[in-house]
């Protein structure tokens, strides 16, 4: 288990290896490279055969956070999946993804961002601007076609 704050793209996708379960311990080479493996997950499964690999990682990921959301609402405590929500954990971002509590209505506490490495922390830096900008195009979109009001 490897939380994941940010955002969902390769290029926003920020693994906290510092805080994975079962915990390790890596070399920066190691960082380097797991975290590029992480980011880069869903063009790795295009690659695998059979083909239908992509849609079943993402079918998978989608059961388990709602797996773990009936759990929640059926009142089993210390359900904690990472989610890209509406937040005010960063100042320059209305979105991003950490890890949430999750309770019998939904989210009973956005659980922020965890304390980070400084590797961890740069990578956090880096993704700021990106995400940023895709927020703003989002929100205009959403603004452009009258559906919603975000």
């Amino acid at each position: 288990m490897v939380p994941v704050i940010g955002g969902h793209t390769e290029d926003t996708i920020v693994p906290v290896l510092s805080k994975a379960k079962p915990c390790a311990e890596f070399t920066n080479e190691e960082l380097e490279s797991i975290t590029v493996s992480i980011r880069k997950a869903h063009e790795n499964i295009l690659k695998l055969k059979p083909p239908e690999s992509a849609p079943l990682s993402a079918a998978f990921a989608s059961a388990r956070f709602i797996i773990s959301l009936i759990k929640a609402i059926r009142g089993y405590p210390d359900i904690t999946e990472c989610a890209y929500v509406y937040s005010k954990v960063h100042p320059q971002l209305k979105y991003m993804s950490t890890p949430l509590l999750l309770g019998p209505s939904g989210i009973a506490k956005n659980l922020g961002i965890p304390p980070l490495t400084d590797f961890e922390a740069c990578l956090l830096d880096n993704v700021i601007p990106i995400l940023s900008r895709d927020i703003k195009r989002g929100r205009e979109i959403c603004r452009s076609d009258g559906t919603t009001s975000l």
